[in-house]
C-alpha cells in the first residue's frame, strides 16, 4: 500500500494559489498606486517638427499653445495623427505595426479646408485616425468575407 500523499498534495495546491494571488495583488497595486498615470499616458503625444520632418514626443501642459518647441529649438511643433495603412507593392492594402505620422493641414493653418493625405499610402487623414481593422483591409483589398451562416443555412449543410 501507498501512503496517502493527499495532503502534501493539497498543501502545494494551496501554496500555488497563493502564491498567484499574491502575484496578481502586486501588479494591481503597482498599476493602482506607481504605475503610469492615465492623465499622463494620455497627454503623452507624436508631435512632427514641419521644418525637419523629425517626429518627436511631448507630454503636453496646462497653457501649452501650438507650434511648440520643436527639439530644433525653433517653434515648428505641431501634433502629429497616426496613419496605420500600408500598402505593399503588389497593391494589397495592410495594416502597419509602426504608423506614418502626418500633420493636418488645418493645425497649420486653422482657416484651410483642404484636405490631408498620408505621404506613405495615400489615404486621407482625419483627427483621431483610427487605426484600421482586418475588415477594413478586406474591404479596401476588395475582399468580402462570406457571412455567417443563417441557422437554416447550417442545418441544410450538416
Amino acid at each position: 500500500m501507498q501512503p496517502d500523499d493527499s495532503g502534501s498534495r493539497s498543501k502545494a495546491i494551496k501554496l500555488g494559489g497563493a502564491a498567484i494571488a499574491l502575484i496578481a495583488a502586486l501588479i494591481i497595486g503597482y498599476y493602482q498606486l506607481g504605475g503610469p498615470d492615465a492623465a499622463d499616458q494620455a497627454a503623452f503625444r507624436p508631435y512632427i517638427d514641419i521644418e525637419t520632418g523629425e517626429v518627436f514626443h511631448y507630454t503636453i501642459k496646462e497653457g501649452d499653445i501650438e507650434p511648440i518647441k520643436a527639439p530644433s529649438g525653433k517653434l515648428t511643433g505641431y501634433r502629429a495623427e497616426a496613419c496605420y495603412w500600408g500598402k505593399d507593392a503588389d497593391g494589397k492594402w495592410y495594416i502597419k505595426d509602426k504608423p506614418t505620422y502626418v500633420v493636418l493641414k488645418n493645425r497649420i493653418d486653422p482657416t484651410s479646408t483642404e484636405e490631408t493625405y498620408c505621404p506613405d499610402c495615400g489615404r486621407r487623414v482625419v483627427g483621431h485616425n483610427k487605426k484600421p481593422t482586418q475588415s477594413d483591409i478586406d474591404r479596401a483589398n476588395g475582399v468580402t468575407p462570406e457571412p455567417d451562416p443563417t441557422e437554416a443555412e447550417q442545418m441544410e449543410r450538416d
